[in-house]
C-alpha cells in the first residue's frame, strides 16, 4: 500500500510539537511490517537468515510511505541538514519530498502518475498547502485526515472566529461527508461530532510515543523542587498560570522582601549554576537564545505581597490569608520555543515577581534528543494545557519516572489514584498551588513511590501493538 502524508513540517523539524512526532513514530513502527508470505513459505523477511534485511524488495513492504513537507520549521527556520525539493530517504519504506516553496501540487501529480497511491493522510486542518490543497486538487484519491486535537474545544477557543467561519464553510459545502476522519480517542470523536454532526466517516487510532526507561531522578529532599515544562509556550499550554501558582510557592517571610534578582553580581541575569538551595530569585535564559529578554534590575520591585500576586490572573487566585504547609525552594526551568510573542511577554512580567525562594529559567529550544537529559535532571513535569489531543511530552515524562501535574484536558486523567501525578483545574489556581506544594514536601522515599506510579502509568496505558492493529484497519492490509 502507497500511502502519501501531508503535513507542514516533518523531522528534523521539530518546535511544532507532537504531530511531527508521531508521523514519525508512526513511519518508523510501520515500516516493519511487511506483505504475508504465501502459505507454506517462509515467513520470514527475505535475508534476514543472511545477514539482514538489504536484500528484501520495495514491494515486499506492507507500506509505503511518501511525505511532503516544507524545509523550513514552524518559525522560518531553514533545515540545513536536509536538500530541499528532492526527495530524501528518512528509512526504509519513507520517502521525504522538503519543500523550499511550499507549491507541491506539481510534484505531487508527478508521483500520483509513478506511484499510483492509495491514499493521501493529511495532518492538519487549517494550513494552506499541506492541507487545503491537497484535498480539493486531487479529488479522485482516498483521503484521511487526521485532525490532531485541532477540534478540541481548547483550541478552538484559539483565534475563534477565523476557526468558526472556516468550519460553517465546511459544513455548508458538504466537504466534512466526502473524507473521513482520524481521532485519537473516543472523547475526540464526540469533539469532531459536536461539529460535524453524527453522519460522517471516523476512525479512531491513536499516537505512537516515544517511551523512555524509568529513569534515575534527581535526589528529593523535603521542601526542595525541580520542576521542568517542555513545549510550545503559548496560551494554550499554559506556563502562565505555573508562573501564577508559584508567586504563592513562598519561603516564609521571603514574599515582598524587595530584594532583587542576583546571579553571579548581575542583578536579573541567570547563572547556569546556581542551584536551587539559593534563597535568591534568578531567572533569565540561556545566552543562545533568540527569544525573551530581560532588564537588569527589573526585579524585585517591593510591591506588596497581595499586590503584586492579584495582577491579572488567569485563574482564580487564593485569598489574601490562603498559607502553604511548607516553605519550599522551588526550581522552575522552561524549554520550548516561543509560539505567542504577546503571552511570553506577560510570563517575562509574572516571572520578574517570584518571591525570594522560587528560581525560573527560559532555556529556550531543545532538539528532541535532549529531553531525556533534561527529564533526568527534575522531579516533576508540570503542564497544566487547557487541552491536548495527545501530549507527547506528558507521557514522555511519566514513562521516565516522574510525575506529572497537568489539567483534566489531556488524556492522561487519573494520575493522583494512580500515584502517577495531580491532575488539576485551570480555573483555580489553588489547585495547582497545593499539587506543587504537595511535591515540594515529599522526601526521596515517598518520592520514589509516585515516581514508580509514574512509570507504571505510562507502561499499562500505553499499547503500541494494539495503537499498530488500528492504524493496519484505518489504511486497510495489503498492496
Amino acid at each position: 500500500m502507497n500511502i502519501f502524508i501531508f503535513i507542514p513540517w516533518f523531522h528534523p523539524a521539530y518546535k511544532a510539537g507532537g504531530p511531527i512526532q508521531s508521523i514519525a513514530n508512526m513511519v518508523e513502527l510501520l515500516s516493519k511490517m511487511w506483505k504475508p508470505r504465501p502459505v507454506g513459505k517462509d515467513t520470514r523477511p527475505a535475508g534476514s537468515e543472511q545477514g539482514g534485511l538489504s536484500s528484501r524488495k520495495s514491494e515486499d513492504w506492507q507500506y509505503e510511505f511518501n511525505i511532503f513537507c516544507s524545509n523550513k520549521d514552524i518559525d522560518g527556520t531553514i533545515l540545513a541538514s536536509v536538500s530541499p525539493d528532492q526527495w530524501v530517504q528518512h528509512n526504509s519504506n519513507t520517502r521525504v519530498w522538503y519543500s523550499s516553496d511550499n507549491q507541491i501540487t506539481p510534484i505531487v501529480k508527478k508521483e500520483i502518475r509513478l506511484k499510483k497511491p492509495d491514499l493521501f493522510y493529511i495532518v492538519g486542518l487549517y494550513d494552506w498547502n499541506y492541507n487545503f490543497k491537497p484535498l480539493f486538487h486531487f479529488k479522485e484519491i482516498i483521503k484521511i485526515i487526521s485532525v490532531r486535537g485541532m477540534l478540541h474545544p481548547g483550541a478552538l477557543s484559539q483565534k475563534t472566529f477565523k476557526k468558526k467561519i472556516y468550519l460553517s464553510a465546511w459544513k455548508l459545502l458538504g466537504w466534512h461527508r466526502k473524507y473521513r476522519f482520524q481521532v485519537s480517542d473516543q472523547t475526540e470523536m464526540a469533539y469532531v461530532k459536536n461539529i460535524f454532526g453524527d453522519l460522517i466517516d471516523i476512525s479512531v487510532a491513536g499516537n505512537f510515543p516515544l517511551l523512555h526507561k524509568k529513569m534515575e531522578l534527581a535526589e528529593k529532599k523535603a521542601g526542595v523542587l525541580k520542576i521542568v515544562s517542555v513545549c510550545l509556550i503559548s496560551p494554550m499550554k499554559n506556563i502562565r498560570l505555573i508562573l501564577e501558582s508559584l508567586v504563592w510557592s513562598r519561603e516564609s517571610g521571603a514574599v515582598g522582601s524587595g530584594q532583587g534578582a542576583v546571579a553571579n553580581g548581575q542583578p536579573g541575569v541567570a547563572s547556569q549554576e546556581s542551584e536551587v538551595e539559593s534563597s535568591k530569585l534568578v531567572i533569565g535564559r540561556d545566552e543562545e537564545s533568540e527569544v525573551g529578554s530581560l532588564e537588569s534590575g527589573a526585579v524585585g520591585s517591593g510591591q506588596s505581597a497581595v499586590g503584586r500576586k492579584q495582577s491579572a490572573m488567569t485563574a482564580k487566585a487564593p485569598d489574601a490569608n490562603y498559607e502553604l504547609k511548607t516553605a519550599n525552594y522551588i526550581e522552575y526551568n522552561i524549554y520550548g520555543p516561543v509560539k505567542d510573542g504577546r503571552y511570553w511577554n506577560d510570563c517575562l512580567e509574572l516571572i520578574k515577581k517570584m518571591p525570594a525562594n522560587v528560581r525560573v529559567k527560559y532555556h529556550g529550544e531543545i532538539p528532541p534528543a535532549s529531553v531525556g537529559d533534561v527529564l533526568a535532571k527534575h522531579h516533576v513535569f508540570v503542564l497544566p494545557s487547557k487541552s491536548e489531543n495527545y501530549g507527547h511530552a506528558i507521557i514522555e515524562a511519566l514513562s521516565a519516572g516522574l510525575p506529572v501535574i497537568t489539567s483534566h484536558g489531556t488524556p492522561w486523567n487519573g494520575l493522583g489514584d494512580a500515584k502517577a501525578g495531580s491532575n488539576v483545574s485551570t480555573d483555580d489556581i489553588i489547585d495547582l498551588v497545593d499539587a506543587i506544594d504537595k511535591f515540594a514536601g515529599m522526601e526521596q522515599e515517598e518520592f520514589e513511590a509516585w515516581s514508580n506510579g509514574a512509570a507504571e502509568y505510562a507502561r499499562k496505558a500505553v499499547n503500541v501493538e494494539k495503537t499498530k492493529l488500528a492504524y493496519l484497519e484505518m489504511f486497510g492490509v495489503g498492496g
